[in-house]
């Protein structure tokens, strides 16, 4: 992926501005998609440990925190869509064992 770079500097967690009272994020994982329209674009996880309840997660939080990762990598020049998700790890797991 051309953006391969950009992205993995954009979604560094170390200077991601992360909204606060949210869980631990151990990690984001970004892959090549391409959308139901045929459409170039990124899919995110946001890898949480597994005892955090994601059902008990803020609407805030979610709707910052995604927030969050749009701004970065619109601030990188990056335009690509990213469908966001956000799992505890071994759902994760689940999820893309299964694709």
């Amino acid at each position: 992926m051309a953006v391969a770079m950009e992205v993995s500097k954009a979604l560094d967690l170390r200077h991601l501005a992360l909204p606060t009272g949210g869980p631990r994020i151990l990690r984001l994982e970004v892959e090549e998609y391409v959308d139901h329209s045929g459409d170039d674009a990124l899919r995110v996880w946001a890898i949480l440990p597994n005892d955090v309840d994601v059902e008990g997660l803020t609407g805030r939080w979610v709707v910052d925190f995604k927030g969050a990762i749009r701004d970065a990598l619109r601030a990188q020049g990056i335009s690509l869509f990213p469908y966001i998700s956000i799992a505890p790890e071994s759902e994760w797991r689940e999820a893309t064992s299964e694709s």
